[in-house]
């Protein structure tokens, strides 16, 4: 480089080095981007993969569950049309042991919490039998139970009473064991004179709140 003049040399080199980095930065630069969408096409794909297989364990799920339901109405319709019910009465009559088999189940085991309903069902089971029925008593718990979403089974205390002859009361007693909504006999207390023998049972029956069939949804990620 003669008088700080640049050479027509030094002038090509240095835009051969201009090139140069400017095709090297090009390359990297798509290189990069090449990258950087590998790397979303195949998270992508990964996630196409697993809804995918989502749907296919749905559709499978769906399939099995029409099948389950139509055994299962067939299963219900068979049930409800026996001539005779469960607990040896009629179908289709209207006496107390009458009704089909589907109303003596939800009768043994209602779903809805109804303290009043129960003590008429019960008061209705130990009247006009020989001997003298004090109304059943309890505590009615309707605001709890109200709210309450746990499909188990639920007590529901009740205390009997009767008075009458020796007969009588194991006839009291015979009718709570037999009664279709279950009565556990925790404790009873006996008492008498000559003019008859009282029985007061403290016992249990039951409810079974129903399960709500909720349709969800899920997020696949």
């Amino acid at each position: 480089m003669a008088g700080g003049k640049i050479s027509l040399r030094h002038l090509q080199i240095d835009k051969s080095n201009s090139t140069i980095l400017m095709a090297t930065a090009a390359a990297a630069a798509t290189l990069i981007f090449s990258l950087v969408a590998l790397q979303s096409l195949w998270s992508q794909a990964r996630y196409n993969v697993k809804v995918i297989k989502a749907k296919e364990q749905t559709v499978k799920q769906l399939k099995q569950n029409v099948s389950s339901l139509d055994e299962l109405i067939s299963s219900y319709e068979s049930f409800v049309a026996e001539p005779t019910n469960i607990i040896g009465g009629s179908s289709t009559g209207e006496g107390d042991r009458d009704g089909d088999n589907a109303k003596i189940i939800l009768d043994s085991m209602p779903s809805v919490y109804d303290f009043p309903g129960t003590i008429t069902g019960f008061t209705k089971i130990v009247t006009g039998k020989g001997f003298t029925p004090e109304t059943p008593t309890g505590t009615d718990e309707e605001v709890t139970q109200s709210i309450n979403t746990d499909p188990q089974v639920v007590e529901v205390p009740i205390v009997f009473g009767a008075r009458g002859s020796v007969e009588a009361i194991q006839e009291f007693v015979t009718l709570l064991e037999r009664s279709v909504r279950p009565v556990n006999i925790r404790v009873i207390n006996f008492s008498g004179d000559e003019t008859g023998l009282t029985a007061t049972a403290e016992t249990k029956t039951y409810y079974q709140p129903k399960k709500e069939f909720q349709v969800t949804t899920e997020v696949v990620k």
